[in-house]
């Protein structure tokens, strides 16, 4: 079953390389239209993606007479984007820009930003709305309007290493399904040595921002929103309204705190670090099968992945947060490109292009005619892994999502240190809270007296 997937992936790969090996130069004829897209994908998912533009430009850009432009960005492309909003400097804007949820706001900012809504039905139209996940939909629509396209989508994982399972006599009808669960299977995977010094971690959980929200985002029948105003969607958020449900987590995270080798907080390698042995359950993105799959079948490590886990069975249905990226298109006073910038969107979310682009890199589908394709079923019945993180996908509430903040990234470093000291046992959870609380509505503030 393992080689099988391998084998489906390294085929994907080496398609993929032809394709980005027969680009070549960019046609500059009168009769081509060229649109610079703008993406913040790296390593081995970022050869993929330049892969699926080269493929683009050698198959329905070549029919349509449109050649797309492959610019890697960095790690934030809305950076850059603001940049060019603020100064107003539409000639260097992209005509497609990949984007996080977190930055609907900087795309809503211009007046050059297309509503996807309006796009549908024209060019080729080869996909409808109907043919998108409902959450992803959900996801990237800001104050009522679908702001930009659903991409590269992921749900959150608890991987499980079935052979430290067996060896604390545990089986995989064992997989936590709750914290509590979680908390004395974990106990049971530590391994220390004569000296106390650990040699295998219960569990890798990192606890910042994009954790926190799922861990938290499941609590009660509706799930928990972080923040206020619909949790960013109908507007810029002002206040925390969490604290209760907040506290539920920190609660746990100091309760696995206080136990030697429980808990390994590291963001640092998860994939490598799962595989080699090291941790023996991690919390991270379906986004990381590919690369765990790749290694343990190398190693010969037999593992499984469990769905996120809750505090309440009976209560908790809010479900996992939707994970990833979209794309957004702009209007730069060119029709043509305008045109060419959706159907280059079409293309990539189309049923065949989604499967292709899940295949090779461990994200889902967007589009939910790819799990109707041969080739996607059999990578799925490959992947015991991706049939859990598709019907996780679909279980979860449209609703449960990210919170729209542009301020995302300094969210998450009071939230991740907030959880460093009181794994350190400096702070409680519940002093850990309150700080959260008031540097995160500080920075609200902050961020909206600027931006109003």
């Amino acid at each position: 079953m393992r080689k099988t997937l391998l084998f489906i992936m390294v085929s994907l790969a080496c398609s993929f390389m032809i394709f980005a090996g027969g680009a070549g130069e960019k046609n500059n004829g009168n009769d081509i239209v060229s649109i610079d897209v703008w993406h913040s994908m790296e390593g081995s998912n970022g050869q993929v993606m330049s892969s699926l533009i080269a493929e683009f430009n050698e198959t329905k850009g070549k029919e349509l007479g449109i050649f797309a432009n492959d610019c890697f960005q960095g790690s934030d492309t809305a950076v850059k984007l603001k940049t060019c909003i603020q100064t107003n400097d539409i000639e260097n804007m992209p005509d497609v820009c990949q984007i996080y949820n977190a930055s609907l706001p900087v795309v809503d900012a211009t007046n050059c930003a297309v509503d996807i809504d309006s796009m549908w039905g024209k060019g080729s139209a080869s996909v409808s709305k109907s043919d998108l996940i409902e959450s992803g939909i959900y996801c990237y629509t800001y104050e009522g309007r679908l702001l930009s396209m659903p991409f590269n989508t992921s749900t959150i994982l608890l991987y499980c290493n079935l052979d430290a399972f067996a060896e604390a006599g545990l089986t995989e009808d064992d997989l936590p399904r709750t914290w509590d669960e979680v908390y004395e299977v974990g106990k049971k995977l530590i391994k220390l040595d004569e000296n106390g010094n650990v040699i295998r971690y219960g569990i890798n959980w990192q606890l910042a921002r994009y954790e926190l929200f799922d861990v938290m985002g499941v609590i009660g029948p509706e799930g928990t929103a972080f923040a206020d105003n619909n949790n960013g969607r109908d507007g810029l958020v002002s206040k925390v309204i969490c604290e209760d449900e907040m506290l539920q987590v920190f609660k746990m995270w100091e309760k696995f705190s206080k136990v030697p080798g429980l808990l390994n907080d590291s963001g640092s390698d998860q994939s490598g670090n799962f595989a080699s042995g090291l941790n023996a359950m991690a919390l991270r993105s379906s986004a990381g099968i590919g690369a765990i799959t790749s290694m343990t079948d190398a190693n010969g490590m037999h593992w499984a992945a469990a769905k996120l886990p809750v505090f309440n069975v009976e209560t908790d249905k809010g479900g996992a947060a939707l994970g990833g990226a979209s794309l957004a298109m702009f209007d730069r006073g060119d029709e043509a490109k305008k045109n060419a910038a959706w159907e280059f969107i079409m293309w990539m979310v189309s049923a065949e292009t989604q499967a292709k682009w899940a295949m090779a890199t461990g994200y889902l589908p967007v589009n939910i005619n790819s799990q109707n394709l041969d080739s996607y079923k059999e990578f799925v019945a490959a992947s015991p892994a991706v049939a859990v993180a598709l019907e996780q996908l679909h279980e979860a509430l449209p609703t449960t999502q990210e919170t729209v903040m542009n301020m995302q990234d300094e969210i998450s470093g009071y939230i991740k240190t907030a959880a460093t000291d009181v794994k350190n046992g400096d702070i409680t959870a519940e002093e850990a809270v309150a700080r959260i609380i008031q540097e995160s509505e500080q920075a609200f503030s902050t961020y909206n007296r600027a931006n109003q």
